[in-house]
């Protein structure tokens, strides 16, 4: 913010061998008379492309009960529980859509039981051992990620926040929205990080636990984003308390 001039002398400087000419100056207040119009480009979801709310299992979500994993459908979540203390384990599908244009991608997240210093969350454009990745831990920390040839590479280390609701029992909501050439990572509605758009490797979309947790996904939906123009009309105008023309020097 700005905290004011240092004192009050006006004037030029010049480096080196140089000449100039100074023809006029002048220094002028804004107040508040007319308005100026401009145009602010912002996004509205058009049609839902894909919704889960896990009432059943029509989308055809894998499941199963092994040493590993314990991964159900039932009291309308997808329960998705890691059973080991090493590694993690991802689930996904095939959900394919136009990623070329504006979409919004959001998750709701039930963390029910487990450790919460490993990460759990969505991950998206997925094909073989390629994804990108927006997960949270339950101690308050948020990670976007992409793996490429089964390694990871991090886009956003682990970061802190106050957005994320802690521990165990409580819910969280996670968003990507692609608008424009970049993505925005929202968690509860709020804004915490943007990376350029990348475009994906694959169609598959999905959720991936770490160590020992269990997390209950309440739904999925996918939304396409589209643009609307908002103006915004601001009263300015120029008044000017200095003009010099160097006719003299008075």
């Amino acid at each position: 913010s700005f905290n004011g001039f240092s004192g009050n002398r006006f004037g030029y400087v010049i480096y080196k061998n140089q000449k100039i000419a100074i023809d006029n100056v002048s220094i002028s207040y804004i107040n508040n008379t007319n308005p100026i119009v401009k145009n602010n480009d912002l996004t509205t979801q058009g049609k839902t492309i894909f919704q889960d709310y896990f009432s059943s299992n029509s989308n055809k979500w894998p499941v199963g009960n092994t040493e590993e994993k314990d991964i159900s459908i039932a009291n309308n979540y997808y329960n998705f529980s890691h059973k080991s203390d090493k590694g993690g384990w991802m689930v996904n599908i095939v959900k394919k859509f136009d990623s070329s244009k504006g979409f919004e991608i959001s998750t709701k997240i039930k963390k029910v039981s487990g450790i919460d210093n490993y990460a759990y969350g969505i991950l998206w454009g997925k094909k073989d051992n390629n994804e990108f990745r927006f997960s949270i831990t339950a101690n308050g920390y948020y990670k976007i990620g992409r793996t490429v040839n089964d390694k990871e590479e991090i886009i956003k280390k682990f970061t802190k926040t106050s957005y994320i609701n802690k521990g165990n029992g409580v819910t969280n909501t996670l968003t990507i929205k692609k608008i424009g050439g970049v993505n925005k990572f929202y968690i509860n509605n709020n804004f915490v990080a943007q990376t350029d758009f990348e475009p994906f490797f694959g169609d598959r979309i999905g959720y991936i636990v770490y160590s020992k947790q269990k997390i209950a996904i309440d739904y999925l939906t996918i939304k396409s984003l589209k643009s609307k123009t908002n103006t915004i009309v601001t009263n300015n105008t120029l008044k000017t308390p200095l003009t010099e023309d160097f006719a003299s020097n008075n």
